[in-house]
């Protein structure tokens, strides 16, 4: 039986807000630099990083993150992703610390930044 060639790892990237476009560079930036460092750590796998713009206005307060967590969710879901990074152009919810700069999720598979 022929060898099936692996499946690529996908770690998506869900771009939500209405991103300035220091942000958005500094997103691919961040894409970039994370897939040439997994390509050097584990050149055997095959790396993708997806990414998928949903523009919201942006709405006054602070983003709560679990609702990211979900929105991450979902995306990772339906596009088969294997991993999402959720980056909000709004400052996260914090109940511990005055801010939070990231919420990432083992168990769903999920980081918002």
């Amino acid at each position: 039986m022929p060898e099936q060639e692996p499946r690529p790892i996908e770690l998506g990237w869900l771009l939500v807000g209405e991103p300035s476009s220091e942000q958005r560079e500094a997103v691919g930036a961040a894409r970039a630099k994370l897939a040439r460092r997994l390509e050097g750590l584990f050149p055997q796998f095959q790396w993708r990083t997806p990414l998928v713009s949903r523009r919201e206005a942006s709405a006054p307060g602070l983003d709560e993150p679990a609702a990211r967590l979900d929105e991450g969710v979902q995306e990772r879901d339906a596009r088969r992703w294997d991993f999402a990074f959720v980056v909000t152009t709004r400052d996260l919810r914090s109940y511990y610390k005055s801010r939070a700069l990231a919420v990432p999720s083992r168990a769903l598979g999920v980081a918002v930044v």
